[in-house]
């Protein structure tokens, strides 16, 4: 999914909301997807983490650490990361909080990827239909679910067991999980 967007030339910058211990955020700039990185992560450890794995890389001057993502963070970033940037976002239900009409107009030139925690709510289809309602002035959306993993070609996985292995790459969600691909639909934004 991101790897189409390298392909592309990428993107001056990865904004990454619930970047865990960084898999994403440091990442985008090891595979040359982007040239900065803005990891957000609500956890100490996970940003602890986030840090020593930019370390590791060489990459700490170019990845900024923050905490939680409120409504309206990207007033925070500077303006030429928000137009040109990755956005992908990960953040267990908050995302409808912070996805309004705004966001979406600031990052009108951005690539989106959200992870969908809708099934978290009772009024889960209601906020999928006031999210795509506030993305539709300026993002076209491609809805997308969890594909097949195939684990054959790691070698170091094939002395396990078949339960073990599947065990090794689950999430240990309580269903399949679905994203959304958001692409900018103005008129000369980078693709």
């Amino acid at each position: 999914m991101l790897e189409s967007l390298a392909e592309t030339g990428g993107r001056k910058a990865f904004v990454n909301l619930g970047a865990g211990d960084g898999y994403y955020g440091v990442g985008a700039l090891v595979s040359g997807l982007c040239q900065r990185s803005y990891c957000y992560e609500m956890g100490e450890k996970g940003r602890r983490i986030i840090g020593d794995t930019a370390r590791l890389n060489g990459l700490e001057d170019r990845v900024e650490i923050r905490g939680k993502a409120d409504p309206g963070f990207y007033r925070d970033l500077p303006a030429e990361v928000v137009d040109d940037c990755v956005l992908f976002i990960d953040i267990e239900g908050a995302e409808f909080e912070l996805l309004d009409e705004a966001a979406f107009g600031a990052f009108g030139n951005a690539v989106i990827f959200l992870e969908l925690h809708d099934w978290f709510f009772q009024d889960g289809a209601q906020r999928m239909q006031t999210l795509r309602r506030n993305a539709a002035a300026t993002h076209a959306i491609t809805e997308m679910t969890m594909a097949a993993r195939d684990l054959s070609p790691f070698p170091e996985l094939r002395e396990y067991s078949d339960s073990d292995r599947w065990l090794l790459c689950s999430e240990g969600r309580g269903r399949q999980m679905g994203w959304m691909r958001f692409d900018p639909k103005r008129a000369g934004a980078p693709a």
